[in-house]
């Protein structure tokens, strides 16, 4: 076996096996362990974001107020806004990564002051909803299912493309990425969520075949997009920390895109 292909696979292992102990055991331990990932994530993206050292600093100080927000502000806060701050960051973040999208002039003027507002809100919102759905009802239920999701989206993603893979999606953006890869992580996940969703719920058959369809696009395009903000700053990983994987926000790219179509789906349309 690939010296890197046995590391990747202990770590990845051993990552696994605490944050299922973590998200089991209590309530409290899964959200000590989400927020240690989540601070290092962080940490990741404000280093990875080429900015000055104020606004490094405003984002690592926004960051923190954001995930302090909820718990104090939450009851009156609509899930709605929420999810509707968080998907128009993604948009600025999607948008000011293309020179030839055209931005809003007050965008185009304090760009840096609004990557210190985007990137935190970009990162930190799915952190929070994750805390949210697991302190829910059926909370370590749904979280395992958005775990085993975006776990094995990932792992059939790389196999498939490790051994079948011949035609790029974006090779300007993520040069490993396959067709034949996606697919095969699609059809595997797709296929667990239909029958998690089928067997151990009460949801009708048409929800669930769009959900199973969709979550793992989601991931996709969660993967897809934390590699185009690698690429625009000339980076090949996030992180150095984990042996074989690279960074925390490379392991939890597609989860947090998984989390907020997931918490669409059951805040807002009550799918789930």
């Amino acid at each position: 076996m690939d010296k890197n292909l046995k590391t990747r696979l202990v770590v990845g292992l051993f990552g696994i096996v605490v944050i299922l102990f973590a998200t089991v055991v209590h309530l409290y331990s899964f959200v000590v362990v989400f927020l240690f990932f989540w601070s290092l994530s962080t940490l990741e993206l404000i280093h990875l974001i080429d900015s000055e050292g104020m606004y490094r600093l405003f984002m690592l100080l926004f960051s923190l107020w954001i995930g302090l927000l909820y718990p104090g502000y939450g009851v009156v806060i609509p899930y709605e806004l929420i999810l509707l701050i968080w998907v128009l960051a993604v948009f600025f973040i999607f948008t000011s990564n293309f020179a030839s999208v055209r931005v809003p002039f007050f965008v185009q003027n304090h760009g840096s002051w609004m990557k210190s507002l985007t990137f935190p809100v970009y990162v930190t919102l799915p952190y929070i909803f994750l805390v949210i759905i697991r302190s829910g009802e059926k909370g370590l239920f749904w979280i395992v299912f958005l775990l085993l999701t975006a776990w094995i989206l990932d792992v059939f993603s790389y196999f498939a493309g490790m051994l079948f893979g011949k035609h790029k999606i974006a090779p300007k953006i993520s040069p490993k990425k396959t067709v034949e890869g996606l697919l095969g992580g699609i059809l595997f996940s797709s296929a667990f969520i239909f029958m998690y969703l089928k067997y151990f719920t009460n949801t009708q058959l048409i929800p669930i075949l769009f959900i199973a369809f969709t979550l793992p696009v989601a991931g996709f395009l969660g993967d897809l997009f934390e590699s185009l903000i690698k690429r625009r700053e000339g980076v090949k990983d996030s992180g150095d920390l984990l042996s074989g994987h690279g960074g925390f926000l490379d392991r939890f790219d597609s989860i947090l895109f998984i989390t907020i179509l997931f918490s669409f789906y059951h805040f807002i349309l009550r799918w789930l």
